[in-house]
């Protein structure tokens, strides 16, 4: 017989007693135990972050009872020492335990050596000749080596199962006590109605007996008068019949003739003449007519229904939305169909548990509210704020329902809010900072500074230099401190303070420099259309690195144009020749993510380029191979995973740079429509 530790029982008897020693919160082995007053034990730092996700309450994490916290918080709490103890001894078993060679189930004594791929369990030598010859085995240390130790991963996936089991316990838990709530109301508006009947009835009771006697009355009065009536003429009667006998036998003809005779006529004649009711003036009937509905009801003992609401399930119920796009500030109906475990309508049930949350560009996460809708959905309104993919989701009792998530497009509105046609000549490239507009106007030699209104209240001009062509200015940065032009006649960037001219940089190194962008440490990004590159410089304007290089494949550029920094730093860069935007990690030169530009079935060239707060990229487009005065022109919003979000804009000539406007409230893109010598701004 196998001693309580030996090789055979001891692995899993320190297994059980490891399950036993589990802190019910990070479910690991129990690190300085403390015992509540329920008497379960959990671990001081689990239990102290418990206390504070519950605003300073203390519940036992196992059986969700309320319990006084000690003057100390879960320092005061009672430590474990035995536990503690217990522990240590248990961890110190299992790390000999793992050091140790596992025994072959069917040979206890052999050492397992091999893991037989076809019954996917690990074998002894013994194994391998005899029960598992015709079977594929290779050496443990191989198999771990290709497929990695599968004990983590599973004990990984055993953890996730038992949270998940938690949050099932929890919602049960959850719905047991609503269960018992729902209970108590149920009988407690029961009684209540059964009570409020009974007073009914009662007071109707009252009511039908306060008739009864009142019509008894009225009918026995009646009866009683009549009596009296008919007794008083009855005895009139007969008296003077009886006074008539009483003074002989005589004729009527012979009587009359007498004073006593025609007194007696006389009385009689009047007895006669009087209308005295004879019939009963009123029956002897009193009943009671009855509420058939009621009679039926309370012989049937049909007061009522006792209802209990169906309980949608999360495999059957379906998420549907009432548009897969839809333009910024318009309403998106969410809407999920309740269907119970064999997926039948569920017309009415309770959907505290339904919760829906969409993500929006900008990493922000909202909940929506669901209602009860017309038959057997629920409903929830959202409405886009920016233009962007948006993820919705909706969970029933923490899993999700069928088709969630799904992706809603809100795409640009593109309504023109702005078009200005000043003094410019062929502008090529626009910006803003704090309350000012800065345009590259090209064909007047000059960068322009231009108020909200477009007033203009200043410029840029470089120092006169006769040795020097005019200024040539392509785009415009601004770097934090400065602003940087790249100037294509004088093949470099010119860099200013306010309007002050400071200094160039990049001569003999440009060639043909078009794009600039500025990251946020002040280090500066020239697109070379020429070279077909992009030149780094320093904050002291020290060329530094070198992205790109002349081709067609994936990091390569044809006369990159117009580039602009996201908020991961990556350069996004109009890649002319090639038709398409690349997003380039500047730390590794390496694509992250390639645009092709493939609108309405056609090739576009892509010129000018912007990102917004959220990363969303604008190009400005025209039709390959189309000719200037004569192209299709528009402009082109992209998610930052490259998913079309929509075009915008037409009637351009010679479309170049473009900037994003933005507020808490709107965002506007300004675009250069350099052959029409104007600027536009679409609301998005």
């Amino acid at each position: 017989m196998a001693s309580p530790l030996s090789p055979v029982h001891g692995p899993k008897i320190t297994e059980g007693l490891h399950t036993h020693l589990m802190c019910p919160i990070h479910l690991d082995i129990l690190k300085n135990p403390k015992t509540l007053a329920c008497q379960h034990v959990v671990c001081e730092d689990c239990i102290e972050k418990w206390i504070d996700a519950n605003n300073g309450e203390l519940c036992c994490p196992e059986c969700r009872v309320a319990q006084p916290l000690p003057a100390g918080g879960a320092k005061g709490l009672p430590s474990n020492f035995r536990i503690a103890s217990l522990c240590e001894f248990v961890e110190s078993m299992m790390s000999m335990q793992d050091s140790e060679v596992a025994a072959c189930e069917e040979h206890l004594k052999k050492p397992v050596a091999q893991i037989c791929l076809h019954c996917k369990s690990p074998v002894c030598e013994e194994c391998v000749q005899v029960s598992h010859r015709s079977h594929k085995t290779v050496l443990i240390e191989e198999f771990l080596k290709v497929m990695g130790d599968p004990l983590p991963k599973l004990i990984g996936q055993a953890k996730n199962k038992l949270k998940e089991i938690f949050t099932a316990v929890d919602v049960l838990e959850k719905t047991r006590t609503d269960l018992r709530e729902n209970y108590k109301l149920a009988k407690h508006e029961t009684d209540d109605h059964v009570h409020k009947l009974m007073k009914m009835m009662t007071q109707a009771h009252v009511k039908m007996n306060g008739e009864i006697e009142k019509k008894y009355s009225e009918k026995e009065g009646a009866l009683i008068a009549q009596l009296e009536m008919l007794t008083c003429a009855r005895k009139e009667i007969s008296e003077l019949i009886d006074s008539h006998h009483a003074g002989g036998d005589l004729s009527m003809t012979k009587s009359v003739m007498t004073a006593s005779g025609q007194q007696l006529w006389n009385e009689l004649t009047n007895v006669l003449q009087q209308d005295v009711p004879l019939a009963p003036g009123h029956n002897s009937q009193i009943s009671v007519q009855w509420d058939k509905d009621l009679e039926i009801a309370i012989q049937r003992e049909n007061l009522g229904k006792v209802l209990t609401k169906p309980v949608p399930n999360s495999h059957q119920t379906t998420l549907s939305l009432s548009a897969s796009r839809a333009d910024v500030q318009s309403e998106v109906e969410i809407k999920v169909a309740l269907r119970d475990a064999v997926g039948s309508p569920v017309k009415s049930c309770d959907i505290s548990s339904l919760v829906g949350t969409v993500s929006a560009p900008g990493s922000f996460t909202g909940v929506v509210e669901f209602t009860q809708g017309e038959a057997s959905f629920a409903i929830a309104c959202f409405t886009p704020k920016y233009i962007g993919k948006y993820r919705i989701e909706v969970e029933l009792f923490g899993n999700p329902v069928k088709n969630s998530p799904l992706n809603l497009i809100a795409k640009p509105r593109g309504a023109m809010k702005i078009n200005e046609r000043r003094n410019f000549n062929q502008p090529h490239d626009i910006i803003q900072q704090d309350d000012n507009f800065y345009i590259a106007d090209k064909g007047n030699n000059q960068v322009v500074i231009m108020d909200k209104q477009f007033n203009q209240v200043g410029k840029f001009l470089p120092p006169s230099d006769p040795s020097l062509p005019k200024l040539d200015p392509y785009s415009i940065v601004y770097t934090g401190k400065t602003f940087a032009v790249t100037d294509l006649k004088q093949k470099c960037v010119l860099e200013f303070t306010n309007s002050t001219f400071l200094q160039r940089f990049g001569q003999g190194i440009l060639s043909q420099p078009t794009g600039i962008a500025c990251d946020k440490e002040g280090n500066v990004y020239v697109a070379d259309s020429q070279k077909n590159c992009i030149f780094v410089f320093n904050q002291l304007r020290e060329h530094i690195a070198v992205l790109g290089g002349p081709g067609a494949t994936r990091g390569q550029f044809d006369k990159p144009w117009f580039i602009a920094m996201n908020s991961k730093g990556e350069v996004v860069v109009a890649d002319n020749g090639n038709h398409r935007i690349q997003v380039i990690d500047p730390t590794k030169d390496e694509v992250t993510r390639l645009i092709n530009i493939h609108h309405n079935q056609k090739t576009w060239d892509v010129r000018g380029l912007a990102v917004d707060r959220n990363d969303n990229i604008y190009v400005t487009v025209r039709q390959s191979g189309s000719m200037r005065g004569w192209s299709t022109e528009t402009a082109i919003a992209y998610s930052p995973e490259g998913v079309f979000l929509g075009n915008f804009g037409e009637g351009f000539n010679y479309v170049r740079g473009m900037t994003v406007i933005e507020d808490e409230e709107n965002m506007i893109v300004m675009i250069v429509d350099g052959g029409n010598y104007r600027i536009k701004g679409y609301q998005m």
